[in-house]
């Protein structure tokens, strides 16, 4: 039972993957690409949440996955607020930890 809902879980992340990516890259404006790039955190963040929730393993231990609740907005903060996207190329950088103000591949001011 384990093993297939790993395998079915692997497979739809996967899936939300590449649906994502493709989106991305057609994406026709920065705001466009900043909506999907949420999406793609907030959909991360339930498949992660039920994933842990169906385990068979993790049955009894809710404290476990209480803290992956807990911690995740911390995480997907972060994530959010070091992602820059240059309006001159369209790249989007992901700097962790750290504040940019000029785009590395054109060199084009970030907002």
């Amino acid at each position: 039972m384990e093993n297939s809902l790993f395998g079915i879980y692997i497979l739809v992340w996967g899936t939300i993957g590449v649906v994502l990516y493709f989106w991305d890259k057609n994406a026709r404006s920065i705001s466009d690409r900043k909506k999907i790039s949420i999406l793609g955190i907030i959909l991360t963040f339930v498949l992660m949440i039920a994933f842990a929730s169906f385990q068979k393993s993790a049955q009894g231990k809710w404290p476990a996955i209480a803290a992956i609740i807990a911690f995740m907005p911390v995480f997907i903060f972060i994530s959010y607020k070091y992602t820059y996207y240059c309006d001159e190329c369209g790249k989007r950088i992901q700097a962790l930890g750290r504040t940019i103000k000029y785009c590395p591949d054109c060199g084009g001011e970030l907002k």
